[in-house]
């Protein structure tokens, strides 16, 4: 919603002078204009007691601004028709209100905050330079860096003018905006709320997951349901603004540092002269969000997990908190905020409660004397309000950046994330940080206020920048077996099959593949010839000894059959090594493929595949391939780590390995840094690399082995035992030790610039 109120200082109607005071008589003889288009309405809703104390509120239908002005101003802007002199006004106003005492400078003070908000001029003569008059001050740089920043990070698209359709659908929403229509609502609202409360274990477990955020097409959904609640809730302003009677005349787009998002000018609305309608107005497009967040909730509660669940989750959670966090929150320029001002009859809220901050630190810092306006409690509560506000802010802006920082890792544009968090907290923390800096070093009235400011800025700067920093360490890994035995070939030959599937729980002895060899078969039927060939032999010696006498040496034929019979037995090994068993219990997991060798079939094609699948049966397997590995039930993270992310971490460093999507953390300690063939040993041979696909897939089939000899990586062990499959994708955070500011800035520098490397 756009649309503000400003206050115009009333001019004191009971002057403190005692006589008019006459100027510079080029200056009573100026004739003035108060510009035709200008809409001024009395606002009836606050209370007065006297004439005096009216207030008027005056639209601006060319800049769509709205301020509110006391009686004096009123008197003269209504009475400004360029045929009158700054005198003739004097003297009218003390014959019509005889009695009071108005100076020429209270006249000229009203005239100059007219002057300064637009609306009026002078038609004859020229201003002149008097210390009753201030010019206003002239723009700094860093009002010229904030008004670029800001032109830079929020373009405004203008749309339609929705004001006639608006006409046409407002009388009929009453089922939506009526009182009984609201209350009805409200109460199922209430109701909704309860219902999800009561089923608020999976809504904590799909919220806490970050599925609904974190992979692209979900992100692309919630962009898309963001932009339409956020139209919905200009709606709703708009047609509560229509039904009041007041027109719409603009509904465009603000790409805020790039993200798409409605407005709708309603600054006409504050020429409602009752503070109930614009709460009205300013309250609609919570409501609106309200309605629609009770619709997905009533989806959410009918549907199963699914892109409708996840879309209604979606919905619930941006309307809620955004309602909560920004919309209803008076802490930020937004509908709250308006709705506190009207509550407190305070237009120019923040403006009235900065100039109390400025005055209570202008004491703290400076020692100035606080002015009796903002001795009072209702300015301690204004300058409170305003600290608060800007503390939100800062906290909101760093929350901010960081999500955004993490959404644009998971999409691999981490320098867009970046670029939007710097430009984020520049507008929101330090340009106004600076710009305070810069009004406190104008408010020091002499040299020892200056040097007192500049030494509590140096003690400020000096603890900020040796204050140590929590630091962090994001990576990201799976889980491995602690122990990891491997399955080899012993023999060669050609794959045959495998019994047994990925993820299979086997005991020792099992039979895992099987290998065919021809020639070793055709060994065994020659050794077998050889044997009985030899048995034979043996047994004519004998029966020619035993029959005929004969002095025969068995010695040499019982040499040859033993002989035989040795071989045979080794053949037939060589021939029992081809049903390859499990060398120990565990779950098993068969080893990804090599590509083929020149001399194999043309007809293997090299696409994802592990031993045993069917696309492998034939493939000759040659001694010491792996083709398996054999897990333990122990696991471990190993995370494989960058040469920054190498510097910064050391053994016992604790770690927070997040599963399920952050649905649960384990902590844990780094256990042991190396290269990650030897961290994984077994596992990163048999699957090349331990990026996995799916948060609880086995390790994906890749036919282009990854060199892992040149990386490193860190095995943590979990202080809690975790029940999640082999190779699923963790999140890990490394605590790192603390560093000071000044030390993260020379590890940026040296990594950064060429001339301080190392």
């Amino acid at each position: 919603m756009e649309g503000n109120v400003t206050d115009v200082p009333p001019s004191d109607f009971h002057a403190s002078a005692t006589a008019a005071s006459c100027l510079a008589g080029s200056f009573w003889h100026q004739v003035w204009c108060a510009r035709r288009e200008l809409q001024v309405v009395l606002e009836t809703s606050r209370p007065r007691r006297t004439i005096a104390r009216a207030t008027w509120i005056v639209f601006d239908p060319l800049s769509r601004a709205s301020a509110r002005i006391g009686y004096v101003e009123h008197w003269l802007l209504t009475r400004l028709n360029g045929r009158r002199s700054l005198g003739d006004l004097a003297r009218g106003f003390l014959q019509t209100h005889p009695g009071t005492e108005v100076t020429i400078e209270v006249l000229q003070r009203a005239l100059q905050r007219l002057q300064s908000a637009g609306w009026v001029r002078v038609t004859r003569g020229e201003m002149p330079d008097s210390s009753a008059t201030p010019s206003p001050q002239r723009s700094t740089m860093l009002d010229r860096l904030a008004n670029a920043v800001t032109q830079l990070a929020v373009w405004r698209i203008r749309g339609i003018n929705p004001d006639p359709w608006l006409q046409r659908i407002a009388p009929r929403t009453d089922w939506f905006f009526s009182r009984r229509a609201v209350m009805g609502w409200l109460m199922a609202c209430v109701m909704t709320t309860a219902l999800v409360g009561l089923d608020f274990t999976r809504f904590a477990q799909q919220t806490m997951g970050g599925h609904w955020i974190a992979d692209s097409r979900s992100t692309v959904q919630f962009f898309v349901i963001l932009l339409v609640t956020r139209a919905l809730h200009e709606l709703g302003h708009a047609i509560v603004c229509r039904r009041l009677g007041i027109r719409c005349p603009d509904i465009g787009v603000l790409l805020i540092l790039g993200a798409p998002c409605v407005y709708c000018d309603v600054s006409e609305s504050w020429r409602l002269p009752h503070r109930s309608g614009r709460a009205a107005v300013a309250a609609a497009g919570v409501y609106a969000e309200l309605l629609v967040a009770t619709v997905a909730a009533w989806i959410w509660l009918v549907t199963v997990e699914g892109p409708i669940n996840t879309g209604a989750l979606q919905t619930m959670l941006i309307c809620s908190a955004s309602t909560l966090v920004i919309n209803l929150n008076p802490l930020m320029r937004y509908d709250g905020y308006y709705l506190l001002s009207d509550w407190l009859d305070a237009p120019n809220l923040r403006a009235r409660a900065d100039e109390a901050r400025q005055a209570l630190l202008r004491y703290w810092l400076l020692g100035q004397a606080v002015p009796p306006q903002n001795r009072t409690g209702i300015a301690y509560a204004w300058a409170s309000f305003s600290l608060a506000s800007w503390g939100y802010r800062c906290m909101l802006s760093l929350v901010l950046a960081v999500a955004a920082v993490g959404v644009a890792r998971s999409w691999n544009v981490v320098w867009a994330g970046k670029l939007f968090a710097v430009l984020l907290v520049g507008c929101w923390v330090a340009i106004p940080f600076m710009r305070g800096v810069v009004q406190m070093g104008r408010a020091a009235r002499s040299k020892l206020q200056l040097a007192r400011l500049i030494a509590l800025a140096a003690i400020a700067t000096g603890a900020i920048v040796a204050l140590p920093v929590p630091t962090r360490r994001w990576a990201t890994g799976s889980i491995q077996p602690a122990r990891c035995y491997g399955v080899y070939a012993t023999v060669p030959g050609h794959l045959a099959g495998s019994g047994v599937a990925d993820g299979q729980t086997v005991s020792a002895g099992q039979e895992l593949f099987r290998l065919l060899n021809p020639a070793l078969e055709r060994e065994i039927v020659r050794r077998t010839n050889n044997l009985i060939l030899a048995q034979e032999q043996l047994a004519a010696a004998r029966r020619q000894r035993d029959m005929h006498s004969i002095d025969v040496d068995l010695a040499g034929y019982r040499s040859a059959v033993h002989a035989a019979e040795s071989l045979l037995a080794s053949v037939r090994q060589q021939s029992d090594a081809l049903h390859i068993r499990a060398p120990t219990d565990g779950t098993f997991y068969r080893a990804l493929a090599p590509w083929p060798a020149e001399d194999e079939t043309p007809d293997w094609r090299p696409v994802s595949a592990r031993w045993g699948s069917a696309i492998q049966v034939g493939r000759s397997v040659g001694v010491g391939q792996l083709l398996g590995v054999i897990a333990g039930q122990e696991r471990v993270a190993v995370i494989p780590l960058s040469e920054t992310q190498l510097a910064d971490i050391a053994l016992a460093t604790p770690v927070d390995i997040s599963l399920h999507g952050g649905q649960r953390v384990v902590r844990g300690t780094v256990s042991d840094i190396g290269r990650l063939d030897q961290i994984s040993g077994v596992w990163t041979e048999a699957f090349a690399a331990p990026e996995l696909n799916g948060p609880t897939a086995p390790p994906p089939e890749s036919s282009t082995p990854v060199n892992t000899a040149g990386r490193f990586a860190a095995l943590v062990t979990m202080n809690e035992s975790v029940d999640v499959q082999f190779g699923t994708r963790v999140q890990a955070v490394f605590h790192t030790p603390s560093q000071t500011l000044v030390h993260r800035f020379a590890d940026w520098m040296r990594a950064n610039l060429r001339f301080l490397a190392d």
